[in-house]
């Protein structure tokens, strides 16, 4: 689901490619793949196994088990209470 404020992944195995605008993410889904171009809000991954790269975002919050996120550029904030998660800086995103 996206709107103007929100993109919202729920739907597992789903594979997302597009222009983040800003927006803030929420990945619920297991197994997704998710590039967000530009800079996105806060970042929330909330699922199991997904990939989630992103050009930049404010704040990167991990919760769910397995995951990984990556930022192509910038210096977020990062909280990461998940379990075998992690947070680099690279990915396929373009800032």
């Amino acid at each position: 689901m996206v709107n103007d404020e929100v993109i919202l992944v729920v739907d597992n195995g789903t594979q997302v490619h597009e222009d983040c605008a800003n927006r803030k993410v929420v990945v619920s889904a297991d197994d997704a793949v998710v590039v967000l171009d530009g800079p996105c809000g806060l970042v929330k991954a909330t699922g199991r196994n997904s990939v989630v790269e992103v050009g930049a975002a404010d704040k990167i919050v991990l919760v769910g088990v397995d995951n990984q996120v990556s930022f192509a550029s910038g210096d977020p904030e990062v909280v990461n209470q998940g379990r075998n998660t992690t947070v680099s800086e690279g990915g396929s995103a373009q800032y």
